[in-house]
């Protein structure tokens, strides 16, 4: 059926009909070569579950309800791919095969440079650890280039698919999961800064208090994710404050108790509290509660 449509690519063109069918296909017979593991991650992704969202993403309209099913369905379908190769790769790296791996090439490292350093002339022994040094290094490359293209490919689609509609509202437990576990990489950031925003905030309120738990947790390597957090929990805060602002008012005074029976600690917070910072969003919102408070 894949093949026919290939070979009739202007036809299916034409016809969005056609175009919705050719997703389909796609997008079931990638899935199921991921189940049978009958073909390379790479051909899975580029030939049939890319393309898939490609098709998809070339219809004009969002008009019938079935090209926004087949949309989310592709999306979808790209995301938990992309994601099972991420974890495959992820438990990989965690286990002890792969640290042994790690510790055999220190060891060939080590030896190189020891050689270099007496000047030892080169021989087939020689030549022949650097070359097996420089394929072990090549290969942990390319695998922590897999596990960061696997891992956005996920992210990415994830956010298409929830942008798509309210059918899969569910995976934004993996979303989150995905990006409070990676939050010191950088590109999984900046999509949820430039793509996240357009989620719609009710889709996060089952997790305001894994997202409110982590507002205190500060990156030194400037990568944004404190900023962008506070940024989004401002959103859901300002959108709906009836579900949020008693999770952030309680974490705000969590301390108070401490403070109260211990004078000299309650003094020296008051006088923190009159050094001039910087306003942040959520700052805003912590001090739109207190006045709530004081006029109910």
């Amino acid at each position: 059926m894949v093949k026919k449509l290939d070979e009739d690519w202007f036809m299916v063109e034409k016809d969005p009909n056609l175009k919705l069918i050719y997703t389909e296909c796609l997008r079931l017979c990638g899935s199921w070569l991921a189940e049978t593991c009958l073909e390379n991650p790479t051909v899975i992704m580029q030939n049939y579950l890319e393309k898939a969202v490609e098709v998809a993403g070339s219809q004009n309209g969002d008009h019938s309800d079935e090209l926004k099913s087949g949309k989310m369905k592709a999306f979808l379908s790209l995301a938990r791919f992309s994601d099972t190769q991420y974890q495959r790769i992820e438990n990989y790296m965690k286990s002890s095969e792969f640290e042994n791996k790690q510790a055999l090439l220190m060891a060939a490292k080590q030896e190189v440079c020891l050689l270099r350093e007496h000047k030892i002339q080169a021989n087939r022994y020689t030549v022949k650890v650097q070359r097996e040094l420089e394929l072990d290094e090549r290969a942990i490359h390319a695998l922590r280039e897999d596990r960061r293209r696997f891992l956005c490919k996920a992210v990415e689609n994830y956010i298409r698919c929830l942008l798509s509609g309210d059918e899969c509202d569910l995976w934004i437990f993996r979303l989150c999961s995905l990006w409070l576990e990676n939050s010191g990489v950088s590109d999984v950031n900046v999509m949820i800064k430039r793509e996240g925003e357009k989620i719609p905030s009710y889709k996060f309120l089952p997790l305001m208090y894994q997202l409110a738990a982590r507002m205190g947790t500060k990156m030194m390597d400037g990568l944004g994710f404190h900023h962008i957090l506070n940024n989004l929990i401002a959103r859901i805060s300002l959108d709906h404050p009836h579900h949020t602002l008693f999770i952030i008012l309680a974490l705000a005074n969590a301390n108070k108790d401490e403070l109260l029976t211990k004078p000299e600690a309650a003094r020296q917070s008051r006088l923190t509290k009159n050094v001039p910072k910087e306003i942040s969003p959520l700052d805003m919102v912590l001090e739109f509660c207190h006045i709530l408070c004081y006029l109910i």
